[in-house]
């Protein structure tokens, strides 16, 4: 085949030649460059997110019965649990570690105060009284939230992306006339949820999902330690992506 005719000089050729070597050679150090980037992400038990994730726009109402929305969560940091005051070993436990971590934070750091939250995943139950008196326990750096009035706290449940089931049992229909006033019904359903703590930056946007450690025998449990570590990790991690 004849090859075509053209009019660039040798030197014009040349010039391209090395532009291109020069293009493939800054997208090929970019691509190097994200690849470092995405492997210096600093580990923790969880999952610490390079870009914070904003929140829906929610309304919940605290245990003090007032009005708890998405510019509550600026300006401070947040570690947040969910669970319902009726769960007999996992929830008081995370809540007595997170208060734990809490007071070892202020400890050695009190100039990052940590605010904590519980939400409660059965309202019908943890009415704003009952949600009062169980934040009663484990002391006053605790907010106890529930939903509002509204649907805006599936907003908050969906940023989290919470995961329990609550399950109501099947009853005949003489069980259904023995089992017809309210506070039956409140106490006839069963919650289960999963084990997981979300932090909150100062900004109010989720920065990092802790996950807590399986031992040997597949059970789950956090340690004041792991979440004192996992949050100075990630608090160091928001600082230094603050612009200069």
């Amino acid at each position: 085949m004849t090859p075509l005719p053209t009019n660039e000089s040798p030197a014009l050729s040349k010039f391209k030649i090395v532009l291109i070597a020069c293009v493939c050679l800054v997208l090929a150090i970019a691509i190097i460059l994200n690849g470092l980037t995405d492997r210096q992400l600093p580990t923790i038990q969880g999952n610490l997110l390079s870009d914070a994730l904003p929140f829906r726009e929610f309304e919940l109402r605290d245990h003090h019965n007032q009005l708890f929305t998405n510019k509550e969560l600026h300006n401070s940091w947040f570690l947040i649990s969910y669970g319902y005051t009726q769960c007999p070993d996992v929830c008081p436990t995370t809540l007595m570690l997170m208060k734990q971590f809490s007071e070892k934070l202020n400890q050695f750091d009190d100039a990052t105060p940590v605010k904590l939250i519980f939400y409660t995943i059965d309202p019908l139950r943890d009415t704003q009284q009952i949600l009062m008196q169980y934040m009663h326990y484990f002391g006053d750096n605790f907010i106890g939230l529930r939903p509002s009035d509204n649907d805006s706290y599936l907003n908050f449940e969906g940023n989290l992306a919470l995961k329990y089931l609550i399950k109501k049992p099947t009853l005949s229909a003489s069980n259904q006339a023995n089992n017809s006033d309210n506070s039956d019904k409140k106490t006839s359903h069963q919650v289960s949820h999963g084990l997981t703590l979300y932090l909150v930056n100062p900004e109010g946007k989720l920065q990092a999902i802790f996950q807590p450690e399986t031992d040997p025998f597949g059970r789950a449990n956090f340690t004041v330690d792991q979440i004192y570590q996992d949050f100075i990790i990630s608090r160091q991690y928001y600082l230094e992506k603050l612009p200069s």
